[in-house]
């Protein structure tokens, strides 16, 4: 029995997928680039089209990544289920007002009463 060409074969359908894969992401990062060249004004109609609000603030810098981003989760598929239930627990648990930074930071500070010694050139300070 003759085998077609590309039917079953593993490495043809491989090509296949490759190239509609490479297509996709070629026509991605076209868009992506097409950013960086937008006028403030285009960047922020393309914000409020994606987010269906307005744009916050005028930081180009933030309104690139921040379209980049959502560009990329759209043609991706954004966080996935678990990763998202991940987040939203951490967020939960995690102490109001503080970050990482003042957490670590609170660690690393001696016991409130505690008195500190210098000590230079054999001497002491207190």
């Amino acid at each position: 029995m003759a085998r077609i060409a590309g039917e079953g074969n593993d490495l043809a359908d491989r090509k296949v997928a490759t190239g509609l894969v490479i297509t996709g992401l070629q026509a991605e990062l076209a868009q992506i680039a097409a950013l960086a060249k937008a006028s403030l004004p285009d960047l922020k109609a393309q914000y409020k089209d994606l987010f269906g609000t307005d744009a916050p603030g005028i930081n180009r810098a933030f309104l690139e990544r921040r379209l980049a981003y959502k560009l990329q989760e759209l043609a991706y598929g954004g966080l996935s289920q678990p990763t998202v239930a991940q987040l939203d627990a951490l967020a939960r648990t995690a102490d109001k007002g503080s970050t990482p930074r003042t957490r670590m930071r609170a660690q690393d500070r001696p016991v409130a009463g505690t008195r500190l010694l210098r000590v230079w050139n054999a001497s002491s300070a207190a």
